[in-house]
C-alpha cells in the first residue's frame, strides 16, 4: 500500500516502484532518480542475473555519492508481482511480448498503477 511521507517542499508518496525492461537506458535511468529521491525500486528484466547486475551497479554509484538506495532486480514476473507501481521502459515493438509474458502477474496490479512511454516515444519518432 502506498504510504505518504513528508517533505519540506510538499507532500508525496512512497512506493515500490518496478521498471520493466529496466536495463535500458530509459529504465536505468528513471531507477536512479526515483532511488535517489528515496523510492524503493525494482528493476525487472527477462534475465534476473542482468536486473541483479543493474541495480547493483545504480547501488554502487549511488553510494558513491553518499545516497543509501534501495534498488533489487528481478525477472519480469517477480517485479511484477512485487510492485505497486509498475512502470514499462522498453521501445514499443517489445512492448505486446512483455505484456504477453508477464500477464499473469499483471493480475496482481488490481488497485495499482501501470505505466508506459512507449506509445509516445513511437508516436513521436
Amino acid at each position: 500500500m502506498l504510504q505518504s511521507r513528508d517533505f519540506e517542499s510538499g507532500w508525496s508518496f512512497m512506493a515500490r516502484i518496478a521498471f520493466l525492461g529496466g536495463t535500458g537506458p530509459e529504465g536505468l535511468g528513471l531507477a536512479l532518480r526515483f532511488a535517489a529521491a528515496g523510492e524503493d525500486v525494482i528493476i525487472g528484466s527477462r534475465q534476473r542475473e542482468r536486473a541483479e547486475q543493474a541495480a547493483a551497479t545504480l547501488r554502487e554509484k549511488l553510494a558513491a555519492a553518499g545516497i543509501d538506495a534501495t534498488i533489487r532486480g528481478y525477472e519480469n514476473e517477480v517485479a511484477c508481482q512485487q510492485a505497486e507501481v509498475v512502470a514499462l521502459t522498453l521501445p514499443f515493438e517489445g512492448v505486446e511480448a512483455l505484456l504477453t509474458q508477464v500477464r499473469p502477474s499483471l493480475a496482481a496490479l488490481e488497485g495499482r498503477h501501470l505505466s508506459s512511454g512507449s506509445g509516445y516515444r513511437r508516436f513521436c519518432r
